[in-house]
């Protein structure tokens, strides 16, 4: 097995210090770098080199003198990030696992680590899952570092950092033409971070491991790939020994991502229909709309008709609106219809408008003239202003001038008013003018 340090920049570190007025000097300073091997992992121990200065111009204003220092680091590792890899990719998860878990228990130190290992998933060719951001351009992805590969990119000026800004921005723009590529086998990494001594994992996280991911300098034993078989099977283990909310919800979260509706179903069923807390149970029903399969919308229908929780059957009706599949829609119109409970109808209505198909709108409108329930009817009007390219504006200067309940007229009256659609302006105007 080899251990890999990887430095973001091992030869060049830039640090610019601004001070308002004064000076600060460090003349004499001497840093010091030794690099260990201890049990397999590099750690930096500081030995003598010296610390150079380059005074950078003055920058003079009304107030105050602003010195600027840049500092130049020569051999000291920005961010060393120490990653142990598996030697035996044909090993099993588990047994590749106990392995990481031994591996942590031989390391010198109280610090967190991590063990984490990967997937496949079928993606759109630019969608990413996990974390990003701006600062993190440039930054080699998780994939080379695990790999060894070191990625060393100079500091760019500012005009430089924004005329970057500006292609990303573009590159951007550019994608969102390409939503309907075909998809790709992407590579996603499941990462567990314990806290040596601990009872329970810190924190599960997903990336895409074609992009960096900030492991705050912990080490990583890394485990390879895995089929979705034995990492559902590994880590429904670990959500069923988890205590902590938060920790639940992100391995619910890991388990969605497998695309392997069979078994992940079946999951979230056991804890949708359980004893765990609300907030648990809406997680898995938003995971469950996910799915985008006929159970999936079975059960979703059957939890916003029945369940327990008026927050859990609302989270429901959402997962249903994320099912991509014809009878998600006639299951919300059902639902705006039939439920019992006013809440869930509302929401029904919502996520209905969502639903880009002329037969919703009409839809929507006949519960405006239909329903018995005010409150109903008012949420009705708002979600006519849900629908795209203005479909509802006709709709909603109708109820404004016909509508026979004053409220209802009022509440078209009013979202016609938050509209920058000439024809609400009209309208608008002509009430205005019309006389008693």
């Amino acid at each position: 097995m080899n251990a890999i340090n990887w430095f973001d920049n091992p030869f060049v570190h830039w640090t610019r210090l601004v001070t308002n007025g004064s000076r600060h000097g460090v003349n004499g300073s001497r840093l010091a770098v030794t690099l260990l091997a201890v049990n397999g992992f590099w750690h930096g121990v500081i030995t003598r080199s010296r610390l150079a200065l380059t005074r950078s111009r003055l920058a003079l204003t009304r107030s105050r003198l602003a010195v600027t220092l840049l500092v130049v680091v020569i051999g000291l590792p920005v961010m060393a990030q120490p990653i142990l890899v598996h030697p035996d990719g044909s090993a099993t998860l588990d047994q590749r696992w106990s392995w990481g878990m031994t591996q942590s228990r031989t390391q010198k130190g109280d610090s967190p680590y991590w063990i984490g290992y990967s997937i496949r998933r079928l993606m759109g060719p630019y969608d990413n899952m996990g974390t990003w951001s701006s600062e993190w351009e440039g930054l080699p992805s998780l994939e080379d570092r695990i790999a060894g590969k070191r990625s060393v990119t100079p500091r760019q000026s500012e005009e430089e950092e924004i005329r970057e800004a500006a292609r990303r921005v573009l590159k951007k723009e550019d994608r969102e033409h390409e939503k309907d590529a075909p998809k790709v086998w992407r590579k996603v990494a499941i990462l567990v971070r314990f806290q040596r001594g601990a009872s329970e994992l810190e924190c599960i996280a997903m990336q895409t491991m074609s992009s960096y991911y900030d492991l705050k300098g912990y080490p990583l034993f890394w485990l390879g790939a895995s089929e979705n078989g034995p990492s559902l099977d590994l880590l429904t283990r670990l959500y069923d020994r988890l205590k902590v909310s938060a920790n639940k919800n992100e391995a619910l979260g890991a388990i969605a991502v497998h695309q392997e509706p069979g078994r992940v179903i079946p999951c979230l069923e056991r804890i949708l229909t359980g004893k765990e807390e609300d907030n648990i149970r809406k997680q898995a029903a938003f995971w469950m709309g996910e799915q985008d399969t006929p159970e999936a919308l079975r059960i979703l229908n059957r939890t916003a008709r029945g369940d327990r929780s008026v927050e859990v059957r609302k989270q429901a009706v959402f997962g249903i609106s994320q099912v991509h599949l014809p009878e998600a829609t006639d299951a919300l119109i059902d639902l705006a219809r039939n439920a019992d409970t006013r809440e869930v109808k509302k929401q029904a209505l919502f996520w209905l408008a969502q639903r880009a198909s002329r037969n919703v709108a009409e839809t929507i409108k006949g519960f405006v003239y239909d329903d018995s329930d005010t409150e109903i009817k008012k949420q009705a009007v708002f979600a006519l202003t849900q629908l795209r390219d203005g479909d509802g504006v006709p709709m909603r200067i109708e109820i404004a001038k016909t509508h026979p309940q004053p409220e209802v007229r009022k509440q078209a009256i009013f979202w016609l008013g938050q509209s920058n659609d000439p024809r609400a302006v009209e309208t608008l105007i002509d009430i205005a003018r019309q006389t008693r």
